[in-house]
């Protein structure tokens, strides 16, 4: 009996600890995403408001600098690309960066660029998976 006792409050703590871990994450992920869809929506607004000749140098010298652990492509032909697998966190995250990018964009946009990004697609896609830019898009 008292072996039952211990196997359900071992159940029930790891059901508890298991709910307050996936809502802390949750937490997280909000807060990240927001940030970082804000920072991409003011790196597209840097990129916009540069020359389209000298867009490539910019691009080069990020890279010789480094670069980034996040390839984010911003295009206007749509590239069709197989997305990981959508969970709730992979749905939340979308959600959070793609409001935050409007949000930022439309603050420092001097034109109207509302229905450019009501038709933003953001779409999370392993590496392996992952289609480089040509010519045409960059």
């Amino acid at each position: 009996m008292l072996f039952v006792g211990i196997l359900i409050a071992q159940i029930l703590g790891t059901w508890l600890w298991v709910g307050q871990l996936k809502s802390s994450e949750r937490d997280r992920l909000a807060e990240v995403s927001q940030s970082m869809g804000s920072r991409i929506g003011q790196t597209i607004g840097f990129f916009e408001q540069l020359p389209k000749q000298y867009r490539h140098v910019v691009l080069d010298q990020l890279r010789d600098m480094g670069g980034t652990r996040f390839f984010v492509s911003v295009n206007k032909k749509y590239i069709d690309l197989v997305p990981i697998a959508e969970s709730e966190f992979s749905l939340l995250v979308r959600d959070n960066l793609k409001k935050s990018m409007f949000d930022q964009i439309l603050h420092n946009s001097a034109s109207n660029k509302v229905g450019q990004i009501e038709d933003l697609d953001i779409t999370f896609v392993d590496f392996d998976n992952l289609k480089i830019l040509t010519g045409d898009n960059l």
